[in-house]
């Protein structure tokens, strides 16, 4: 998917985010509701499990522990504490897939993705655990979707804004 124009380039947002902060998936038992899990980092999941996955199509990569949408196929969303600058996630997903990150509002501010599926062993053009990004001056939420497919998310990192105050 296309870049916003209208987001501020990656040299900007270096320069006024925070550290970066990677999530320890390997914490996380199988098939725990990822809710709360992280909210000591400040980040809280909606219709998130952890698992190590079984399907060679969804490799685990670094971590043995993935997150993945359930019990709903195909949606799942975290909320930050405070506003993040940036997110960035390795994906794998079987079908194509947006990730949206979304303002104190609801509105989309910074959008990326995948064009199509790219589940390890299949004809996609995009490897298995594809790094995708979307950053933005103030990241309340993000929302990982795919039509009625299957995604799994890896090695997920974020920075929370500059604080003004």
């Amino acid at each position: 998917m296309p870049a916003n124009p209208e987001a501020p380039s990656h040299e900007e947002l270096e320069a006024d985010r925070g550290a970066t902060i990677s999530l320890p998936f390997e914490r996380l038992a199988c098939f725990v509701d990822v809710a709360d899990c992280f909210a000591d980092l400040g980040v809280r999941f909606s219709n998130a499990i952890a698992l190590v996955p079984s399907n060679p199509a969804y490799p685990a990569g670094s971590s043995a522990r993935v997150i993945v949408s359930a019990p709903q196929n195909g949606a799942l969303e975290l909320r930050f504490d405070r506003p993040a600058a940036y997110l960035t996630a390795w994906i794998t997903s079987s079908r194509a897939m947006t990730v949206s990150a979304k303002n104190a509002d609801g509105e989309i501010v910074a959008r990326a993705g995948l064009a199509c599926g790219n589940l390890h062993g299949s004809d996609s053009p995009l490897p298995a655990n594809h790094p995708t990004t979307v950053m933005a001056p103030e990241i309340h939420s993000v929302t990982f979707s795919a039509f009625d497919g299957q995604i799994a998310v890896r090695d997920l990192a974020f920075a929370f804004a500059h604080d003004a105050s």
